[in-house]
Order: C-alpha cells, then sequence, then structure tokens
C-alpha cells in the first residue's frame, strides 16, 4: 500500500475515534446536497450527531478553513487526525461549545 494510501486510511480511521472516544454514537442520516451549515454557530453536538462521513467532511473543511487563514497548501492527514481526536474528547465534555472555538483553542 502507498505511503499516500495508508496516511489516508489513517487519518480517516482517526476521524471515526471521535464517535469512539466520546462514546457517542453518530446519527445515521443522509447527506444532503443542498443543505448549507453555518459554521459560526455550529456546536460539538452538532457534530457527534453526525454521521462518519459527514464528520470526515466537516473536520476536512475546518482544515480547509484554517490553512485558508495561514496559506498553508499542505493537507497534512498526521494533523487532522490528531485534531479529530482532540477536537472528539473536547466536544465530548462540552457538547454546547462551538465547533470553531473548540478548533480554535487547540490550535493556539
Amino acid at each position: 500500500m502507498r505511503k499516500t494510501k495508508k496516511a489516508a486510511l489513517l487519518a480517516m480511521l482517526l476521524l471515526l475515534s471521535i464517535v469512539v472516544v466520546t462514546g457517542v454514537q453518530a446519527a445515521e442520516k443522509e447527506i444532503k446536497k443542498d443543505e448549507k451549515v453555518d459554521m459560526a454557530t455550529y456546536t460539538c453536538a452538532d457534530l457527534l450527531a453526525e454521521n462518519e462521513d459527514e464528520v470526515g467532511m466537516i473536520l476536512l473543511w475546518v482544515d480547509g478553513y484554517l490553512s485558508g487563514k495561514t496559506n498553508d497548501t499542505v493537507i497534512n492527514m498526521t494533523f487532522i487526525g490528531e485534531l479529530a481526536e482532540n477536537v472528539g474528547k473536547k466536544c465530548g465534555e462540552n457538547g454546547k461549545a462551538k465547533l470553531l472555538d473548540v478548533v480554535k483553542e487547540l490550535t493556539e
């Protein structure tokens, strides 16, 4: 298996750790192509209610958001995996917290 495939698989497994680490089972719902999410008001409880595909999309969006703020053009799978694990822990502690506040706290 190539390094990039291994890294992608590892990152996906770490993204799934959000569900395991917090002990919260992701909700089963379809991804709606026309659904719009205001990330300024999106909470940890919202994230924990998503299915694993949606969690992955949200965390990739967060990585892109952070990269846009720093002009970083590299996808760092290790960082995404670590962020997923840490966000899962923090969100498990406080579902009312806004996701971007949690991310800001973890990345400062």
